[in-house]
């Protein structure tokens, strides 16, 4: 399996055929929305702490101030996440299972943003039995947006092989 993972490695486009990959399986999840659930789930801890620290929010703004703050954080969480991976792979070399392994967390942190975006946005905190459709959307545009991340892996991996190249 090793082998066979440095081998599709070694070609140009790598990162975005394995990330298109992840995303056609991503797109399994919504049939069993496990992972979208329970990471919505973990929202509503971190939205308690939120509104530990911003207090009550008046009536007219209902949760607006509590989503765009919790939206910031999933999103702070999920650059500072992807700036790590990519800074301490672009001085040694990038591999794919480190790819999955970025994408199975940038999938998880960042549907709840997505979600909290589309429903929260549309129904100001308010829910009309919609929230199940919801989450299928938002999990589209999840995997959808995880496709930028194998354009710059191939970047990084083309770049480190390319000074490989000329250090010999």
């Amino acid at each position: 399996m090793k082998e066979l993972l440095s081998i599709f490695n070694q070609y140009k486009h790598s990162g975005k055929i394995f990330t298109m990959g992840f995303i056609l399986v991503s797109f399994m999840t919504i049939v069993t929305p496990i992972v979208q659930i329970s990471t919505i789930a973990l929202s509503v801890f971190i939205l308690q702490i939120v509104r530990l620290f911003i207090g009550e929010t008046k009536p007219s703004n209902n949760c607006i101030l509590e989503l765009v703050i919790l939206c910031a954080i999933y999103f702070v969480a999920a650059a500072l996440i992807a700036i790590k991976f990519y800074k301490n792979h672009s001085r040694k070399s990038i591999n794919i299972i480190g790819l999955f392994l970025l994408l199975c967390y940038q999938f998880i942190i960042l549907q709840a943003p997505f979600f909290i975006l589309l429903i929260g946005t549309y129904y100001n905190c308010k829910t009309d039995g919609q929230s199940v459709l919801g989450i299928i959307i938002s999990s589209f545009w999840v995997s959808v947006f995880l496709f930028p991340f194998g354009i710059v892996y191939d970047i990084i991996k083309n770049k480190n092989k390319k000074k490989s190249i000329e250090n010999l």
